[in-house]
């Protein structure tokens, strides 16, 4: 009998350690599927430099079901056994979800629109000498190249990365006719979610719109991003 009751005194013992390791993982496990962590991880991409590794671009929309349980139906289902049970910690719990789930939505999406601009401002000092040897190329042949290989080697040693280990590509074309942009067209395509085509952009003329009647990009400095 001394040795069960010693095994049953060891055994609840533990309890509050096991209780504590369930707290500590549901509030982990929450806080990955809250806006801090789907957004909060897509906003990693605009940050990583070239040179070290980042999740892929919209990796954090895949929590996005896990958020849509936690914003609906754990509240719920709180609530109903809250009310059922008589207890009013699981009715607080089913108030802290939903404060996490939708109190901390803007509050990320804030997060990623600062870490764009962290991204542009990236971009704009990675691309000067880029845009630099363009303007040499023009000076010295009348024209912009029709693709950036032609800068190398005579103007470049060879073309620079954007900064952004996530976003590493440059896309360009040499404009042909009066329409804007004058000149070329210097862009970064970067995305927030897994169906988004933004791009940073950069227009030798800075002759960017600004009254077209269904979108218009966002001008910061001489760059400018739009917004799929």
């Amino acid at each position: 009998m001394a040795s069960t009751y010693v095994r049953n005194s060891s055994h609840y013992e533990e309890q509050p350690w096991k209780r504590i390791v369930t707290v500590v993982g549901a509030t982990v496990a929450l806080i990955l599927a809250s806006p801090i962590g789907f957004i909060g991880l897509s906003a990693l991409s605009f940050v990583i430099p070239t040179g070290m590794p980042s999740p892929p671009p919209g990796i954090g929309m895949v929590l996005i079901p896990f958020w849509l349980a936690g914003a609906f139906a754990a509240p719920v289902a709180l609530l109903v056994a809250a009310i059922a049970q008589r207890r009013i910690e699981l009715a607080a719990a089913a108030l802290g979800v939903a404060l996490l789930m939708w109190g901390t939505l803007e509050p990320a999406r804030q997060l990623v629109r600062q870490s764009i601009y962290c991204g542009l401002s990236t971009v704009a000092g990675s691309s000067k000498p880029l845009i630099a040897a363009l303007e040499r190329y023009r000076v010295e042949k009348g024209s912009y190249p029709d693709d950036l290989a032609a800068l190398v080697p005579g103007y470049l040693p060879e073309l620079p990365a954007t900064g952004l280990a996530a976003f590493p590509r440059y896309e360009y074309f040499r404009s042909q006719g009066t329409e804007p942009p004058a000149g070329y067209e210097l862009s970064v395509p970067f995305s927030r979610s897994l169906l988004d085509f933004s791009a940073y952009q950069y227009w030798p003329k800075h002759d960017y719109p600004r009254n077209w009647p269904l979108v218009n990009p966002e001008i910061v400095g001489d760059w400018a991003i739009w917004y799929d």
